[in-house]
């Protein structure tokens, strides 16, 4: 099969590898579409230098792929299912991958596989919503960073109940999609400063709660 192969911090190829195979309880999916996670950006870019070339399919965990071959119990998956696929051993990056059974989420047929793909952060940011300290009924929500992970964050604070979600971000471009998924403002701090603009927007009162969803040093400070 084909797989990428990180070779030095950034720099990636194609090339053969065997197919692996599946162990008692796991599954062989030909992968559809991978989501570069942010763990999977920091291990591309960032790994110790001795630890390149990486194995052949790392980094990607989170797939959307084809059931190929089931070992062992099929848990309520089959083979020919479209399934979201957590990758345990990070090995994504390739035709094929292997994942426990218990690690396949059955996914509707006839439905894009680019948006059926956004269920595994979406599900990430359900997740964490779940331990949110407080309610955000009829609150102010800054989420900082409009990534995937961002927006999603927009879309779950307004179905929790958010009053107004401050969208902040310094591309352009991802603020567009930013009331599409719920947020009633949006902050382009390439330009301006975020905070002053907060403030502005809730007359002084500045947010009842932050999602930093950008995953910089710089924006926890806010």
């Amino acid at each position: 099969m084909r797989a990428t192969q990180v070779i030095a911090p950034g720099k990636v190829s194609i090339v053969e590898t065997p197919a692996p195979e599946p162990r008692l309880g796991q599954a062989l999916v030909r992968t559809k579409q991978v989501s570069l996670c942010g763990s999977d950006y920091h291990t591309i870019f960032f790994s110790q230098p001795g630890a390149y070339p990486l194995p052949p399919g790392m980094s990607g965990h989170e797939v959307v792929g084809v059931v190929e071959a089931i070992n062992g119990s099929p848990n309520g998956v089959h083979v020919g299912d479209t399934v979201l696929t957590l990758v345990r051993n990070n090995m994504g990056m390739a035709e094929y991958c292997v994942a426990g059974t218990d690690d396949l989420l059955r996914l509707p047929e006839n439905q894009p596989l680019d948006h059926l793909l956004q269920a595994q952060q979406l599900g990430t940011v359900i997740y964490a919503a779940k331990h949110l300290p407080t309610s955000v009924i009829a609150k102010d929500v800054a989420v900082i960073g409009q990534g995937s992970a961002g927006l999603w964050w927009n879309y779950m604070m307004r179905r929790l109940g958010a009053r107004r979600v401050i969208a902040i971000d310094l591309q352009a471009h991802r603020l567009a999609a930013a009331p599409l998924y719920g947020a009633t403002d949006t902050v382009h701090n390439a330009d301006i400063d975020a905070v002053e603009a907060v403030r502005d927007l809730t007359n002084g009162e500045m947010v009842d709660l932050v999602v930093e969803a950008a995953g910089e040093a710089s924006t926890i400070p806010m």
